[in-house]
C-alpha cells in the first residue's frame, strides 16, 4: 500500500468511527426534541396497559382516561380512533362484516381500512416504547 493509499484509509475509518461513536448521542438527542415538541404541544403520552395492539390485524377496543377509543393495526401501523361522533357526541358502532364504524343517530360511516367516510373521528398518535403502547391524549 502506497502512502495515498494509507491516508485515504485512515480518514475513511477515523470517518467512520466519528459516525459510529456519534449516532447514540444523536438518537438521544432526537428524542429529547420528540419529547420537548410533545410537551409544547400539550401531547400526553398514556400508557395502554396489557393490550399488544400489532399482535394480530384488525380492530380492538379500548378504554383510556374515561374515553372510549378503538385500534386498528392493518399490518404495517397501528390507528387510534375516538369512538365518538363529532358531530353529535355519540358513541359510533363497530360494524365487523364492513369493517367501518357507523353513527345511527346522523346515519354517518366511516371505513377504517381506507380511512375514508363522512363520519369525522378524532385521530391519535400511538408509539410503541420497550414493549409498551402509549397512546398521545391531548
Amino acid at each position: 500500500m502506497d502512502r495515498l493509499g494509507f491516508f485515504s484509509y485512515v480518514k475513511k475509518s477515523l470517518v467512520n468511527t466519528v459516525k459510529e461513536m456519534s449516532v447514540p448521542f444523536v438518537e438521544e438527542d432526537i428524542k429529547k426534541v420528540d419529547r420537548w415538541i410533545d410537551d409544547l404541544a400539550g401531547i400526553e403520552w398514556i400508557p395502554i396497559q396489557g393490550k399488544e395492539l400489532d399482535d394480530a390485524v384488525g380492530y380492538k377496543d379500548l378504554y383510556i382516561a374515561n374515553k372510549h377509543f378503538l385500534s386498528f393495526f392493518n399490518g404495517e401501523d397501528v390507528r387510534i380512533y375516538e369512538k365518538v361522533c363529532q358531530k353529535c357526541h355519540i358513541i359510533v358502532h363497530w360494524l365487523s362484516y364492513d369493517e367501518s364504524l357507523k353513527c345511527f343517530q346522523c346515519d354517518t360511516s366511516f371505513k377504517v381500512k381506507e380511512r375514508q367516510g363522512e363520519l369525522q373521528l378524532k385521530e391519535y398518535r400511538a408509539k410503541c416504547e420497550n414493549g409498551i403502547w402509549f397512546i398521545g391524549i391531548l
